[in-house]
């Protein structure tokens, strides 16, 4: 029988899932060490390379913005790929924090990473002339649809690695970062 053919989808997925298994939660700590060291061996390949790298801002958006969306060992494995492919072509190019952090919105806000691409003006804070009220206004406005968008479990996460990340976005949202 052609399985692409619609019959019953219960049977069909019946013939796929034997087996079920449920696993305990893991734990956070675990997660983040499994992160963090692999971390190191993609950004440090050379022991005691030297590279601009500022562990107090790191410890802040990490704790704040992306510890918090590491639930399961594939949300490390699909941010650590994602960094993998994209971090040996901007080595000494790039802050390895914001970089980080752009990545982990790109993998775990991936609908608001293509506004942020084609928004850099909005997002890097520049200012047409005229009026700065009404630039900031449109702004907030601009940043308050985004906020809507993103699933409610992730919106603190998503809003501290925001503002940690641009300027604009944590004034218009009455964070510091």
């Amino acid at each position: 029988k052609d399985i692409t053919e619609k019959s019953d989808g219960y049977a069909y997925l019946e013939k796929i899932v034997q087996c079920s298994f449920h696993l305990p939660q893991p734990n956070k700590y675990g997660l983040w060490k499994m992160f963090t060291q692999e971390l190191d061996t993609i950004l440090f390949p050379v022991q005691h390379q030297e590279l601009l790298f500022d562990s107090k801002e790191w410890g802040n958006i990490f704790h704040e913005g992306i510890a918090p969306l590491l639930q399961t060992p594939r949300n490390v494995k699909t941010l650590l790929n994602s960094i993998t492919a994209c971090y040996p072509v901007l080595r000494n190019e790039v802050n390895i924090v914001s970089f980080v952090g752009i990545q982990a919105i790109r993998v775990f806000f991936p609908r608001i990473y293509p506004i942020i691409e084609n928004n850099k003006d909005i997002f890097a804070g520049e200012t047409y002339g005229g009026n700065s009220e009404y630039m900031e206004k449109i702004r907030t406005a601009f940043f308050e649809d985004i906020n809507a968008s993103i699933p409610k479990n992730q919106l603190k996460a998503f809003k501290k690695l925001m503002s940690r990340l641009f300027p604009t976005y944590a004034k218009s949202n009455g964070a510091s970062g």
